[in-house]
């Protein structure tokens, strides 16, 4: 035996449809309408409306970083290998989803930073925050030694984030700048 469903219950199933179907044509665009029963299937007593059942936007995608030039570099410590130090390098960061006003940050620093499309970025980053003494992340090739942060071999290697913000407050993933510090003469 199944049981009865009372009439308010019909009464507010049929409201609750009349309602949906009446709303359904301004935001058809946002929603689906799913049939949802009280009752059993072929029960005479069963009442059916139609619900709206929002669906999230897509929202738009986050930046991805997929390539970034140069992704490494040699630095001489505490002589230059190259003469004198430069300014700043570029960095051409490729990847998709890049907007106006996004910004190439380097371990949370905010750089200099050009469209050029949306799917490629150019940055300019300060020639001093490749030095030893700024990077957060540096290793030692051999423990010890003398120097900034037990530098007295040669292959110790220094690890900067690179990220995009864009300026929906959304953000890429990371992608690694390896510095590889060389002692020169000194």
């Amino acid at each position: 035996m199944l049981p009865s469903v009372p009439g308010s219950l019909i009464r507010l199933c049929l409201l609750m449809g009349t309602i949906s179907l009446l709303s359904g044509p301004v935001a058809a665009s946002l929603a689906t309408k799913p049939r949802v029963c009280a009752g059993a299937l072929g029960d005479s007593a069963s009442a059916c409306h139609r619900r709206l059942v929002y669906r999230a936007r897509r929202s738009a995608t986050s930046p991805i970083i997929r390539r970034m030039t140069p992704h490494a570099m040699r630095i001489g410590v505490p002589n230059s290998l190259i003469g004198k130090d430069p300014d700043y390098i570029d960095l051409d960061v490729s990847g998709t989803g890049f907007r106006h006003g996004a910004v190439v940050r380097w371990d949370d620093k905010p750089l200099t930073t050009h469209f050029i499309g949306p799917t490629r970025l150019r940055a300019r980053v300060p020639y001093n925050y490749l030095f030893v003494n700024t990077m957060r992340i540096v290793k030692p090739k051999t423990p010890g030694g003398s120097g900034p942060r037990g530098m007295g071999s040669d292959g110790a290697t220094g690890t900067a984030w690179v990220r995009v913000h864009d300026v929906s407050g959304r953000t890429s993933n990371r992608i690694a700048f390896t510095v590889s510090y060389v002692v020169v003469g000194g």
